[in-house]
C-alpha cells in the first residue's frame, strides 16, 4: 500500500487499524464484534456494491485478478473503496496470452490471498447482501436495450473522428483496421445480452 497523501509526513496507522481488524482472528470467534469493527473503518456495504457492479458487467483487470487499480480513500477515519482505470470491462478475459479471467458471480476462485473479498464474502448476511445488489443493478441499471441506445449514440458521436470524414492515422490508434472498430460494437452488444443471461441465472 502506497501512501498519495500527507507524504512529508506518512502515517499509516489508519491503513495497518484497518488491515488488522480485516485479519483479525476475531472473524472466526466473534463474528459480530469483528463485523462492528470492519465496518468502523470500512465501507463494507459501499465495497459490496462495487463488487455487485464489477462481477456483473465484468473485468479481468480488477481487484481480485490484480492487485491494483484502485484507492483507499479515507473520509472521517473509514476508508472507502474507489476503483479506477475500468477500461477493460465487459471482458471476460484477457492479458498476456488471455490468461486472466473475470471474477465469477459466486467468487468460488478467491482464496485467503484476497481478504478483503474473501472474508467478506464469506459472512453469510454480506454475500446475500452483495446478491441482492447484483439483483438490484441487473433489474434497474444493467438493462440490454436501454445500454445498447446509449452505446447507439455514442457510436454515431465518434464514427466521423474514427473511420468517417477525420479518422485516426497511421501510428496515431490502436484500431488494426477500420473493421475492428465496427465490429466492437456488435460485440459488446453481443456480450450486453450473453452476460444479462448469466445474471440471471445466478440471481434466480
Amino acid at each position: 500500500m502506497k501512501k498519495q497523501n500527507n507524504k512529508t509526513t506518512p502515517d499509516y496507522s489508519d491503513a495497518k487499524g484497518f488491515i488488522e481488524t480485516l485479519n483479525s482472528p476475531k472473524r472466526l470467534t466473534d463474528v459480530q464484534n469483528w463485523k462492528e469493527e470492519l465496518e468502523s473503518k470500512f465501507n463494507v456495504d459501499h465495497f459490496l456494491r462495487y463488487l455487485a457492479i464489477n462481477n456483473t458487467i465484468a473485468n479481468w483487470d480488477s481487484y481480485g485478478v490484480l492487485k491494483h487499480n484502485y484507492y483507499l480513500v479515507n473520509k472521517k477515519n473509514r476508508f472507502h473503496w474507489v476503483p479506477y482505470d475500468l477500461n477493460l470491462s465487459m471482458q471476460l478475459q484477457g492479458g498476456l496470452n488471455n490468461s486472466r479471467f473475470a471474477l465469477g458471480f459466486e467468487m468460488k476462485e478467491i482464496t485467503s490471498a484476497w481478504p478483503l473479498i474473501r472474508y467478506i464474502i464469506d459472512q453469510p448476511d454480506y454475500y446475500a447482501r452483495y446478491k441482492m445488489y447484483v439483483k438490484e443493478f441487473a433489474t434497474n441499471v444493467y438493462i440490454p436495450l436501454k445500454i445498447e441506445a446509449k452505446i447507439d449514440k455514442y457510436y454515431a458521436l465518434i464514427k466521423p473522428f474514427v473511420n468517417g470524414t477525420e479518422p485516426e492515422q497511421p501510428f496515431h490508434t490502436h484500431l488494426s483496421s477500420p473493421a475492428n472498430f465496427e465490429n466492437s460494437i456488435a460485440s459488446m452488444k453481443a456480450f450486453i445480452r450473453t452476460r444479462t443471461v448469466t445474471v440471471g441465472e445466478f440471481i434466480k
